[in-house]
């Protein structure tokens, strides 16, 4: 158990053993001060986990305790009840039909993107901050009508702080510390508290007294005005003074660093695997050609989405999803006490040697249409499953595809160090020294 301890606080993904990766679950028996601690894998239980016994595997303080401080209770972590009603509010900013609209905003802030990279031509480039700024253009332009903070890049890099300090599950959370003691977490948390305060408070107050100004029905039509002026459709109350801000945190927040890792990590997979690169090349040129990408475009981009699905497969967003159980239960073979800390993790089900032929290869093939229907809903689930799962999915996606559509006209990727890239895990898993690559101008 200990060495399982020091394992989180470096690096919460190499905790786990090689036995993780072919047995169904691996069960750690707690005590007294510490809780039972479980990695679930099989997919009948994960099953029972996000969807059958939804209600009884609770979120929990095991993520509650390291996010609260930047997110409150926002929708990414509320309890069920609080959940149910913020999802009504926000859902219909990311219907499908919605999120169509958003195209030709994200292929503005790809093509302002595009531009950075001319400039640095041939050059070494931090890749992951580059996508860091293009994810965060696209949730501030869509979302919330380009009524940004004031220094995006230093918003940005306080978000990585903070997910990398106070946001990891690490030991204090498997010893469930008392959250006013001074964790050096915490303490180096400080600051970027601070910083999000002031700058989404700026947000939100612009925002209100528009409104008040102008009137909700002039006001931007966006998800900023949805959580400050919309209604839950069955209760009638509308969110409280820190619920919107909460929420508009946690859309700032994790609605652009996922987004921005993913990116980075097919960039990456392109490099180390260039004749994937001219297929998705060749793909795009045939379907888009020249022109800005539409829909009907991106329905066809097979490869480019295969390479997307398998990127997320090795790299999912987030690596360990936790849970815990507000009751004793018996879940499957494992008899679990109430608070126990039930790990279920995308980044091992998807390198799982008893689900995927080669786990540990890259191979979107798997993903082609005729074999992709085969894999268990509960083996890959890089945006979490059940009625939990991630709201933005389908927006991740569009975003991700209309910046490879852009992007690879003109240039390919090629990383300057790949046997030195390592993924470095927090809440999110994100590449360790920042993704340098060359930018080479295509033929």
């Amino acid at each position: 158990m200990w060495r399982f301890f020091l394992a989180m606080r470096a690096d919460p993904m190499t905790a786990w053993s090689e036995r993780a990766y072919r047995e169904p679950y691996v069960f750690l028996p707690g005590g007294r001060l510490i809780p039972d601690l479980a990695l679930v894998t099989d997919p009948a239980l994960l099953r029972l986990i996000f969807l059958d016994r939804v209600s009884t595997y609770d979120k929990g303080d095991a993520v509650r305790r390291r996010l609260s401080a930047a997110l409150g209770d926002a929708l990414l972590i509320a309890p069920e009840a609080s959940w149910r009603s913020q999802r009504r509010i926000v859902a219909p900013m990311f219907q499908s039909r919605r999120v169509e609209t958003f195209i030709s905003d994200m292929t503005a802030v790809a093509k302002a993107t595009l531009g950075s990279f001319d400039a640095n031509r041939n050059e070494v480039t931090g890749i992951h901050e580059a996508m860091l700024g293009y994810a965060y253009g696209v949730i501030a332009r869509t979302a919330f009508s380009s009524d940004g903070v004031a220094d995006p890049l230093a918003f940005s890099r306080a978000i990585a702080s903070y997910f990398n300090t106070l946001g990891r599950v690490d030991g204090a959370t498997l010893l469930n510390l008392p959250r006013w003691l001074p964790t050096p977490g915490r303490l180096m948390a400080r600051a970027p508290l601070r910083l999000f305060r002031r700058e989404i408070g700026a947000v939100i107050a612009r925002r209100r007294e528009k409104i008040m100004r102008l009137g909700a029905d002039a006001a931007p039509d966006d998800l900023l005005t949805r959580l400050l002026t919309t209604p839950d459709p069955q209760t009638g109350q509308r969110m409280s003074d820190e619920l919107v801000y909460d929420n508009t945190m946690v859309f700032f927040a994790a609605g652009h660093e996922t987004t921005a890792n993913t990116l980075a990590w097919v960039l990456f997979l392109l490099s180390d695997h260039p004749e994937w690169d001219q297929r998705v090349l060749a793909e795009i040129r045939s379907i888009v050609g020249d022109r800005d990408p539409a829909e009907a475009d991106l329905d066809q981009l097979i490869q480019t989405r295969m390479v997307i699905d398998e990127a997320l497969r090795l790299y999912p967003a987030a690596p360990l999803i936790p849970r815990m159980p507000i009751s004793d239960d018996v879940l499957g073979p494992l008899k679990l006490r109430k608070g126990a800390i039930v790990f279920t993790s995308p980044f091992i089900s998807q390198r799982h040697r008893a689900h995927w032929d080669k786990p540990n290869s890259f191979d979107p093939e798997r993903f082609r249409p005729g074999r992709r229907e085969a894999i268990d809903r509960y083996v890959y689930f890089p945006f979490g499953a059940g009625p939990r799962v991630c709201i933005g999915a389908a927006f991740a996606i569009q975003e991700i595809m209309i910046a490879l559509v852009v992007w690879l006209r003109r240039y390919r990727f090629i990383a300057t160090e790949p046997d030195r890239v390592f993924p470095r895990t927090a809440i999110t898993l994100s590449p360790a020294g920042g993704l340098p690559m060359r930018l080479v101008a295509r033929d």
